[in-house]
């Protein structure tokens, strides 16, 4: 959840958290935020994303790209391909897609993109994730060439590689295991 204590604002893109909705926090912490549902993998929807984001609030201050999906594939398996597949259209493709979308308006702002990647993005944790830890390092590459390209314009753009959450994603993937 994305969300300002000093203007009130939520991006409201992603609101979910374990056990219900981040709107209800927003909500009581006095915040004003909407809420999107959006397949990033859809060009139309991820440009409706940020076309609600901008009509309801008139600025966009972050852009924070966390959408993602983990599935399971290696090559002995012959789930290598599709899990890549996948895994760029979701994980990656939509990435480049919603910061391309954005860039201009962060630029107004001289606001900021955080990109969430991940440990695996710089080692791989199991043949079954290499396709995901390709991806997320592909993720790193991706960052710093943004960083570098928007900085100039004051829009700051990192990443952070957290380790393993307990997340609905997370727990499906121990479930599959």
């Amino acid at each position: 959840m994305s969300f300002d204590r000093q203007s009130g604002y939520s991006d409201g893109c992603q609101l979910r958290h374990r056990g219900g909705h981040g709107s209800d926090a927003c909500t009581q912490a006095g915040g004003k935020h909407i809420v999107i549902k959006a397949d990033v993998s859809k060009d139309e929807e991820a440009k409706e994303i940020v076309h609600q984001t901008i009509a309801e609030f008139g600025k966009l201050d972050i852009l924070i790209n966390n959408a993602g999906i983990s599935p399971r594939g290696c090559i002995l398996d012959g789930k290598l391909l599709q899990s890549y597949d996948d895994l760029v259209n979701i994980n990656f493709r939509a990435v480049l897609h919603l910061t391309s979308l954005a860039a201009p308006h962060l630029i107004k702002t001289k606001g900021n993109i955080v990109n969430v990647s991940s440990v695996t993005g710089m080692r791989v944790p199991s043949t079954f994730f290499m396709a995901y830890a390709c991806v997320k390092a592909a993720l790193n590459h991706f960052t710093l060439g943004a960083a570098a390209e928007l900085a100039p314009s004051g829009v700051r753009v990192n990443a952070v590689s957290p380790g393993p959450v307990v997340t609905d994603l997370l727990e499906r993937c121990w479930r599959r295991n």
